[in-house]
């Protein structure tokens, strides 16, 4: 049996029962399902835990190592296979110039992990058959962590007379103190004005946002009230095939 596989969401929306198409590295909009499961199909586990990291390498093979993609999933986002929405955004974005500095935070919250149970009673009446017989999607989705990931980008532009190094650690600074106030520590926050934030998250849109200080801390003032309108942060994949044993 081939190993289960499991990937970043990277801004893509998807429920249990989804198909998926691994040569493309993309979300169906298709389900294994033919009508609403029956009770206790779905094993529900509580989480609600958040880890923040730094990423100081701004090159696609820091963000990937960042974002836990994995070197198939890379190619496919190189060669425009793999749709990335989001925060996955964060990772074709780009400096314009090297007259600048910047560093990220990465921060993830999770609040539930769901997971199929196949052995679940009537769960295989349920299944459409016909979309097993089909060469448009190689796995199904049988397990997701939900919750969101932001990313949260300070950029500064260089003067002749500044040195990178001394801008780079006043950004990283920047971004420990957001970090604590993410975390609950309410430091005020101070960063210099010449400093911009972008923010890539799952539900902030379809593009980046581009702010200040104060706009990034109404952003993460409202991050609690964002926290049940869920996305799919990782998701556990499996042969559609197998799945149906």
């Amino acid at each position: 049996m081939a190993s289960p596989l499991k990937r970043p969401a990277l801004g893509q929306l998807a429920g249990l029962g989804s198909l998926y198409d691994a040569r493309g590295d993309n979300f169906l909009p298709m389900s294994l399902f033919d009508k609403s499961l029956p009770p206790n199909t779905v094993e529900t586990t509580e989480i609600s835990s958040s880890n923040t990291k730094f990423i100081f390498d701004d090159t696609l093979k820091g963000k990937f190592a960042a974002f836990g993609v994995k070197e198939e999933l890379g190619v496919s986002i190189l060669a425009g296979l793999a749709k990335v929405e989001g925060s996955g955004l964060y990772l074709s974005d780009k400096r314009h110039t090297n007259h600048a500095t910047q560093c990220s935070l990465l921060y993830d919250i999770t609040t539930v992990y769901e997971k199929l149970n196949f052995t679940a009673s009537g769960v295989k009446k349920s299944i459409k058959l016909r979309e097993l017989d089909t060469d448009v999607a190689t796995h199904v989705v049988t397990g997701i962590s939900w919750g969101q990931r932001i990313v949260f980008t300070a950029r500064q532009q260089l003067h002749l007379s500044e040195d990178s190094s001394n801008v780079s650690r006043k950004l990283a600074a920047t971004l420990t103190q957001i970090e604590e106030e993410l975390l609950g520590g309410g430091t005020h926050i101070c960063l210099e004005d010449s400093a911009e934030i972008s923010i890539f998250g799952d539900d902030l849109g379809t593009v980046p946002i581009l702010t200040d200080l104060a706009g990034a801390q109404s952003i993460i003032k409202d991050i609690p009230t964002r926290g049940r309108q869920i996305s799919m942060s990782e998701s556990l994949i499996v042969d559609g095939k197998q799945a149906t044993d």
